[in-house]
């Protein structure tokens, strides 16, 4: 009995160091991202059904002084996906529909193509329907209240992105359909249909279809980066992100929500197994999607995952289905994605760690052979430059990066999951190099092109000053540019500011997203508007 106790001690105190451990990493992880009198969120972490660590972290309203607490209820944006997708598999086992079934069986006014859209393909974001979201003509409407018929007439017309089941884009479009055909069989709005089918059921009472009018306790407010600080979130209503991403919800709620579907409460083993599926194109090209989650993997361990991001609020859940551990994190700020702290928590919570590996040296004439451009089947790049004894690596439209070798032909980004490995033919000549981010493996060809990386020049403050000001490319969508010390900023309505980078006098680009700017100047050489190059479009903007 005494030796029983003594065991029981020793393990009680190694579980104890071992949660201490989990919560310094969270916590570091955490405060290297937000700020204690800024906007925050809240964060959970379940293992084996016991939750290990629950916190609230920053404002839930700066306004009032209110701090976030793992009570509060968050708008989840994307996440909302995983219930749409849920819903239909539901119907499905009602024997109401078949994920195989064509989308004109159940919406007879949407256009029909050549090669029909079905189920599966808007679950799995390859039925090549246009993103509405990133739509100009949207723009103009998202404060409106909508029915799902007006929401869908926004893009019901725009010819496809590129033929059903060849390719992979993600699309809020397909899911706001697939909440039609939920309305459309169940005879119930997509609201009351998940309410009562899933919210009431699994015991969700502080998850809900949003509402602006709503009284809802411990809402957290939403709120948007500037240049002069934080503002509270542009107005967008819940009818436009529908089936796509209306939910609200708590750290809590999302917990008892991803159990229910791992100890198949909602949806039979056979329905996980479709959701939480990894699948191809008819080219068997792997989209590591299934229905309404990402499959990825951590630690050599299969994981399922989401994030969401909507006027103010970001978010992003990650669970290991073999060691049974969830990590929820839902914040009231926009501007970047938890998506790094949620899965550095889930690996902190597997003794999986995410440190750096040693560096290899190499020399400046070593690291020149990797030196080179290599094409990707989509089209688009990954250059690796030398300078020095340095080397980095920029894909088309990104940022660069510097990259470190850690064994022969590999090497790491520093903080992050990402590794790129350089293959090599039978005459040891370089080939292709091959990303893996987390199991996710992308192959690019070594080429001949000549490397062009466009490179930022530093100007003068005093010659930005000219291109401060607003700029109208529609009443609804303005650009504003300001100076954030000493440096160009633009912020597109309803978006955070991003940097915009000089690569000449007159122009411009971005590196979170492949957007460029080109300022104009009138005939008496000030700046009269700006061009919106992004997306094979040049949007011209007037300044006001």
């Amino acid at each position: 009995m005494k030796n029983f106790t003594s065991i029981l001690v020793l393990l009680l105190f190694t579980y104890t160091l071992s949660a201490q451990n989990i919560n310094k990493q969270v916590e570091s992880y955490i405060a290297e991202k937000y700020q204690a009198d800024g906007p925050g969120g809240a964060i959970l972490i379940s293992k084996k059904g016991k939750t290990v660590y629950e916190e609230g972290f920053g404002k839930a309203n700066l306004e009032l002084d209110l701090n976030n607490t793992p009570n509060n209820v968050f708008e989840i944006g994307s996440i909302s996906k995983q219930f749409t997708a849920v819903a239909i598999l539901m119907l499905e086992e009602d024997g109401k529909l078949n994920v195989t079934d064509p989308i004109s069986k159940y919406l007879k006014d949407y256009p029909k193509q050549e090669n029909e859209i079905t189920i599966h393909q808007l679950l799995t974001h390859t039925a090549g329907i246009p993103n509405y979201t990133s739509m100009p003509s949207w723009m103009k409407v998202w404060r409106q209240d909508m029915t799902t018929q007006e929401v869908i007439d926004i893009f019901k017309n725009e010819p496809l992105d590129f033929v059903p089941g060849t390719n992979f884009s993600y699309s809020n479009s397909g899911y706001v359909l697939l909440g039609a055909i939920i309305e459309k069989v169940s005879k119930k709005s997509y609201a009351e249909f998940i309410q009562e089918r899933i919210f009431t059921k699994i015991g969700l009472n502080h998850t809900y279809y949003g509402s602006r009018s709503q009284i809802i306790p411990n809402r957290a407010c939403g709120y948007q980066p500037t240049k002069d600080g934080f503002i509270n979130a542009e107005y967008l209503s819940f009818s436009q992100p529908h089936a796509a991403g209306a939910i609200m919800s708590t750290v809590e709620d999302q917990n008892t929500w991803i159990h229910a579907i791992a100890n198949n409460t909602l949806i039979s083993e056979e329905s996980k197994q479709k959701a939480w599926k990894s699948y191809t194109n008819q080219f068997d090209k792997a989209l590591n999607y299934g229905y309404g989650w990402v499959i990825s993997q951590l630690d050599d361990k299969k994981t399922v995952e989401h994030g969401g991001g909507i006027f103010g609020f970001t978010s992003y859940g990650i669970y290991i289905p073999s060691e049974d551990v969830f990590v929820s994190i839902l914040t009231n700020r926009d501007g970047f994605s938890p998506e790094s702290v949620a899965i550095k928590s889930a690996a902190a919570a597997i003794n999986f760690s995410v440190e750096n590996p040693p560096i290899l040296k190499l020399s400046a004439q070593q690291l020149k052979e990797y030196e080179a451009v290599y094409a990707f089947e989509d089209g688009t790049t990954r250059t690796i430059t030398v300078k020095e004894d340095h080397i980095f690596s920029v894909r088309t439209g990104g940022s660069v990066y510097e990259i470190f070798p850690y064994q022969e032909d590999k090497f790491f980004f520093n903080n992050s999951f990402t590794r790129l490995t350089f293959k090599r033919n039978g005459m040891h000549q370089i080939t292709a190099v091959v990303s893996n981010n987390r199991g996710v493996k992308e192959v690019a060809k070594k080429t001949d092109q000549e490397i062009s990386v466009v490179e930022e020049i530093a100007l003068d403050p005093k010659a930005l000053e000219k291109f401060v000001g607003e700029y109208e490319l529609d009443p609804n969508f303005i650009i504003t540019v300001s100076i954030q010390n000493g440096k160009l900023f633009g912020q597109a309505t309803g978006q955070p500011a991003f940097e915009l980078y000089a690569k000449s006098e007159l122009e411009f680009f971005l590196k979170v997203v492949d957007a460029q700017v080109e300022f104009v100047l009138n005939d008496q050489g000030d700046v009269a508007a700006l061009i919106l190059h992004q997306g094979g479009q040049d949007l011209k903007g007037v300044k006001k």
